[in-house]
């Protein structure tokens, strides 16, 4: 024990709460509501947000394959300026010995 310590907490605690009556509602936990009901009933532990149909879909296509087109151009761009990098440094001769 330390010096100066009791055995019994003399002020009230964070802890106290759980040790109160567990009939009681606590403030501090948000509401049941019907999805989590509904969530628990299938077997699932908490509600979940389901997906579902995109409502612009000729959109976000249209805007992904603008993303494609821009992915496969800076690839081809990488690379591309890589091996012209090397064919202009091959044909300087930086890359043959002395």
């Amino acid at each position: 024990m330390i010096a100066g310590g009791t055995a019994a907490p003399t002020e009230p605690r964070h802890h106290d709460r759980a040790m109160d009556d567990p009939q009681q509602a606590r403030p501090d936990l948000p509401p049941v509501t019907e999805r989590d009901l509904a969530a628990r009933a299938r077997g699932l532990k908490s509600a979940y947000i389901p997906g579902g149909d995109d409502p612009e879909l000729e959109r976000t296509r249209r805007a992904e394959a603008r993303y494609v087109r821009l992915l496969v151009g800076m690839v081809v761009l990488i690379v591309g300026s890589g091996l012209i990098v090397s064919i202009v440094g091959l044909a300087m001769g930086y890359g043959v010995g002395p």
